[in-house]
């Protein structure tokens, strides 16, 4: 695992979020860990965490 894939899955470790996520969190994280959104966004894919609740279409 590379490591900015091993830094996703600590903060989403950390926020407790298991098999989903909404748009707000993902942003959320992101502004917090001061993550790449498209990275993070696939690296979700990449590992089956779903997308609910997207507002903005950034992480669909």
């Amino acid at each position: 695992m590379e490591k900015s894939e091993e830094m996703f899955q600590k903060a989403l470790d950390a926020s407790e979020i298991r098999g989903a996520i909404t748009c707000a969190e993902a942003t959320a994280l992101c502004r917090i860990y001061q993550f790449d959104m498209v990275a993070f966004r696939e690296f979700c894919d990449k590992t089956g965490i779903k997308f609910k609740k997207c507002q903005f279409g950034c992480f669909e």
